[in-house]
């Protein structure tokens, strides 16, 4: 069997992988937050600079992914879309990840960049 080497100079941007919590408040308000999960270092390559089209900004879902980011994998905790990756002041909606080759080596992030959210 071959050893598998992987470069770690590509991930050079230490990011944190949040997950969307909700609570009430006592008056039953629901108020979310998103906890931090897991801070890993991570490459991010831009996929494309799409504009959303006239139905995604009607309101109906089109997936968009702007950006690909490569973590390692880990299995716990479990990363999902509509978790989001912040890095600095840049906020990333994870649509889908993708276990590359299923070989629990590494993962990659098919994000949408959010402007201005944090």
């Amino acid at each position: 069997m071959r050893d598998i080497v992987i470069d770690p100079g590509g991930r050079r941007h230490l990011v944190q992988i949040q997950q969307q919590s909700s609570t009430q408040t006592a008056t039953g308000a629901e108020v979310t937050s998103w906890t931090t999960i897991r801070s890993t270092w991570a490459s991010i390559v831009t996929a494309g600079a799409k504009q959303p089209t006239e139905a995604y900004q009607q309101g109906q879902f089109a997936a968009l992914v702007t950006h690909i980011i490569n973590v390692r994998w880990t299995g716990m905790p479990e990363i999902v879309g509509g978790m989001r990756v912040v890095f600095g002041s840049h906020v990333y909606l994870i649509q889908t990840v993708d276990n590359t080759d299923l070989r629990n080596i590494s993962v990659k992030l098919m994000c949408l960049e959010i402007n201005g959210a944090q």
